[in-house]
């Protein structure tokens, strides 16, 4: 909800801390909650829109921010996993909306596509600090995501066709 998404990105930011170390013992605590669910429906979430009311970019940019927030959570949780200690990296591929998650990686490199082709049509300063800045957000909230399900199919031996591991592989995906 609009009215608690700086409260969400500020939760997720000091559980982000808790988790890092590696802490393992927090962070298996953590896998273990409805923390993952939460992920699920922040990730799903358009954020643009929402109860039938179309909110402001200022909006659409504090959920951005919120969903960066929780990448790095998620990357977090995988600091302590390793091809001996597979458990964490099991639970997220089966706990978290992989496809929601690459489709959104996706929809941030178009958004970020999208944008830099109209600053370039309104003939803005493309190296201008606070445009620069809101540029680089966008893509990198992208590439995180990115990241992170690259890292989780580094725990799946045979992607199943279809599956978002499988998709990764194909060269098609922009």
């Amino acid at each position: 909800s609009p009215l608690n998404i700086e409260i969400a990105t500020d939760g997720f930011a000091t559980i982000t801390e808790f988790l890092q170390g590696p802490c393992r013992g927090n962070i298996y605590a953590i896998v273990h909650t409805p923390l993952l669910e939460a992920i699920n429906s922040i990730v799903r979430g358009s954020h643009v829109k929402y109860d039938g009311v179309l909110y402001p970019r200022e909006y659409h940019d504090q959920s951005r921010e919120l969903k960066a927030e929780v990448v790095t959570t998620l990357i977090a949780l995988m600091e302590g996993s390793s091809v001996e200690d597979t458990f964490v990296a099991q639970a997220l591929i089966r706990s978290l909306d992989l496809n929601a998650m690459l489709e959104y990686a996706i929809a941030q490199y178009k958004d970020w596509q999208s944008l830099r082709e109209e600053q370039r049509k309104a003939k803005l300063d493309l190296d201008d600090r606070k445009l620069e800045s809101m540029n680089k957000s966008i893509i990198n909230t992208g590439f995180k995501y990115y990241i992170m399900l690259r890292s989780l199919s580094d725990y799946e031996s045979e992607p199943a066709p279809g599956s978002v591991f499988f998709k990764l592989e194909d060269r098609s995906i922009p």
